[in-house]
């Protein structure tokens, strides 16, 4: 339960930060936070964070997991 709140609170922290830097960059928050998405709440970006931080995590395990491997 404790990794939960904080993993929680990361992607509050790291979705408010890019919501500060506003919508000029052509990523996946700059879509999300332009003009075409105007209802788009604090809650739904914070699980939209939380979303990538987990697959750029797993995809990052499994890759250094790759290249570390070597067969005998």
């Amino acid at each position: 339960m404790e990794h939960r709140k904080e993993m929680s609170r990361l992607s509050k922290e790291k979705a408010k930060m890019r919501i500060e830097k506003g919508s000029d960059r052509n990523d996946f928050f700059g879509h999300l936070l332009s003009e075409k998405a105007p209802d788009i709440t604090l809650p739904y970006i914070t699980i939209q964070a939380n979303t990538l931080v987990v697959a750029g995590s797993e995809t990052t395990a499994t890759f250094l997991s790759g290249v570390s491997y070597k067969p005998s």
